[in-house]
């Protein structure tokens, strides 16, 4: 765990990527060379990344799979690192942290890869989980939200999309929940799964003295505890596709899973508060 913070303007918005698969044949390479060039030249936006960067499989490992192994970097950790901390250098300093997924952990006994590539990058390491605190001009906060890379696995089996997708937004709540008290917006990688959970905004009545007024609940942006229905959960997506070139079968499509939406978070914070938080499918 790790406790960052960081000075913002009254309105911007952060990009919440993870689980990139550098490495991987399967990765998505347009994909995310779209969404660094996006925050690259969004004026307001910054960037955490959710950890998962590299594939982080070499030959000896029971994983390991010769046919989705990128040609580049091969079975290589260090050079995947490399190449992730190329990647990045146009939007180095709008990242707000790294965090080390389960990937690059498996591989600890040889060093920490990501912290690797966070001081290469000069950005801040945030561990397997952070919380950040936005602040804003005046060193106040506005906000704060957990990341965690997350473990586990997210599905349904339901015969309904409708019913699928409101399992696993439950799962997504259900195992964020716990993990931070005091924070609005709660956030994890891992399952490859691109949803979001808005704040449940329920009617109540109350009075002027005089008339019956109806509102509706909404969500704090601070406080020492924030009410776990009035908060937003996300699962932040990948960039490793199902299929990948003709006549090669990944993991993925061996074992059957579904297809996933490809893609990342974008949080809007307008006038110090949360204004929306969407998913981006690229």
């Amino acid at each position: 765990m790790q406790l960052l913070s960081r000075q913002f303007p009254d309105s911007f918005n952060i990009y919440l990527i993870s689980d990139a698969h550098e490495g991987s044949s399967l990765q998505h390479k347009e994909g995310l060379k779209e969404v660094i060039e996006t925050v690259a030249s969004d004026k307001i936006g910054y960037m955490a990344s959710g950890g998962d960067d590299i594939e982080a499989i070499m030959v000896d490992d029971k994983r390991y799979d010769a046919e989705t192994i990128d040609t580049e970097t091969k079975a290589v950790p260090l050079l995947q690192a490399e190449a992730v901390i190329d990647i990045y250098q146009p939007v180095k300093k709008k990242l707000l942290f790294k965090l080390t997924g389960n990937h690059e952990y498996k591989l600890h006994r040889f060093g920490n890869l990501t912290q690797f590539i966070c001081k290469r990058l000069e950005v801040p390491y945030g561990t397997y989980s952070c919380k950040f605190t936005a602040l804003d001009k005046k060193n106040k906060p506005m906000f704060k939200f957990f990341y965690t890379h997350g473990w586990g696995s997210v599905g349904s089996t339901a015969d309904d999309p409708v019913r699928r997708l409101a399992n696993m937004q439950l799962q997504i709540k259900r195992k964020l929940q716990p993990l931070a008290g005091d924070c609005v917006l709660m956030a994890c990688g891992h399952n490859h799964k691109l949803i979001v959970v808005e704040p449940e905004r329920e009617l109540y009545l109350t009075d002027n003295g005089t008339h019956i007024k109806a509102k509706y609940t909404k969500p704090p942006q601070f406080g020492d505890y924030i009410d776990p229905s009035l908060r937003w959960y996300c699962s932040t997506g990948s960039f490793l596709k199902l299929y990948g070139d003709m006549g090669v079968s990944g993991y993925a499509e061996r074992m059957m899973l579904s297809p996933s939406e490809l893609g990342y978070i974008k949080v809007e914070v307008r006038d110090k508060q949360i204004a929306s938080v969407q998913k981006v499918v690229i």
